[in-house]
């Protein structure tokens, strides 16, 4: 069935030309996102994205100009920016509970204040690093925070990027260089 069929059946029975859709490019979307959030997202995540990825998909179907380009080509887009919105977006969740978690530890210090003051300085410097990582675009916040978040090899960061290990490296060194670049302009 061709994109014309497709979004033809969509426009004439949108039931059915969504089931069509959803049948033709199921797959494909699910292994795009599973290639993207395997590693930091459970399956339920992975799921969700996969349904947010056909809400957006088909929300914006009618817009679709199919002699423009493909439908394949604009699902595994969408599917692709989907996934990696969702995995910023927990990253950005589990830095929160974590920034929860350690407020709540400043709350059981027994020590001066000037000693509080250091350690809220120290999660907002922390803050700061993190958000400058996540500015980075992808792949490069996903090497930085593998390799030196989670201690990473090269090898295994190019292994679940699909990257030869020369390129982990080249992006690894590109991207210290742009975090050294945006912190020094933060603290001038």
């Amino acid at each position: 069935m061709t994109d014309k069929d497709m979004i033809e059946c969509v426009h004439e029975d949108i039931k059915k030309g969504y089931q069509m859709v959803m049948k033709e490019y199921l797959n494909l979307v699910y292994a795009i996102v599973l290639n993207k959030l395997k590693a930091d997202c459970s399956k339920e995540d992975i799921e969700d994205c996969v349904s947010e990825v056909f809400i957006e998909v088909f929300e914006g179907i009618y817009q679709f100009d199919y002699e423009k380009g493909a439908l394949k080509t604009y699902i595994s887009t969408i599917a692709k920016r989907t996934a990696i919105d969702y995995w910023r977006k927990k990253k950005r969740e589990q830095l929160q509970v974590a920034g929860v978690e350690d407020m709540e530890e400043l709350e059981d210090v027994d020590s001066p204040k000037s000693s509080v003051f250091e350690m809220v300085n120290q999660k907002e410097e922390k803050q700061r690093l993190y958000q400058a990582i996540l500015d980075l675009g992808e792949p490069d916040t996903t090497i930085i925070l593998r390799k030196y978040f989670y201690g990473e090899t090269a090898k295994q960061i190019a292994k679940k990027l699909s990257m030869s290990v020369s390129s982990v490296h080249k992006r690894a060194e590109r991207a210290l260089k742009k975090l050294r670049i945006r912190l020094e302009g933060l603290h001038e």
